[in-house]
């Protein structure tokens, strides 16, 4: 009975010993603002905008009133290196382009430039921003009257001096 007894207990020291380990990263070796004890590496660049698209509804829209100008509205996304759409701060500059057929580089001469837009302030950003597409809206005006096929060009800066361009074939003007 007195040898089984202390088997037990040698047998449940034992237990405990290698319940409990001699592991490294045990209480003593934890970072002061790490409750679990590792180092998290986030990649934060997987997070920040890696790629600019003009969305498909983008149009030119004429105006209904001759003191006004006509336009064209620019529904811009910001991926992701996983390919999210996602919002941040930067700079947008657009360009308009004759189109060049028939040619190596499709871009024309330039025709428009607009003044830079940049949405480093929240308030500037989320007036642009629309949450149900997850894209930002532009209003371009024209101040010549154009018809035809153009090349709108963004190119988007962001606060670390990354650019990204995307061009997209518009047309301009009434079809019949």
């Amino acid at each position: 009975m007195k040898y089984s007894t202390c088997n037990a207990l040698t047998g449940m020291t034992l237990g405990l010993l290698l319940c409990t380990g001699c592991a490294m990263d045990g209480p003593g070796s934890r970072e002061p603002n790490d409750p679990v004890g590792r180092k998290l590496q986030i990649p934060t660049q997987l997070f920040t905008p890696n790629q600019v698209n003009i969305i498909p509804l983008t149009q030119f829209v004429k105006s209904k009133k001759p003191a006004e100008l006509d336009y064209i509205r620019v529904y811009v996304e910001l991926l992701d290196d996983y390919q999210s759409q996602i919002k941040s701060p930067g700079t947008f500059r657009f360009e308009l382009y004759n189109r060049a057929l028939r040619s190596v580089d499709h871009l024309g001469t330039r025709v428009e430039i607009w003044k830079d837009i940049t949405l480093t302030d929240l308030a500037q950003n989320n007036g642009h921003w629309r949450q149900f597409m997850l894209a930002y809206e532009f209003r371009l005006d024209l101040r010549h009257i154009l018809q035809g096929h153009f090349i709108l060009q963004v190119t988007f800066s962001t606060p670390e001096g990354k650019r990204l361009t995307s061009d997209k074939v518009i047309y301009l003007g009434t079809r019949l």
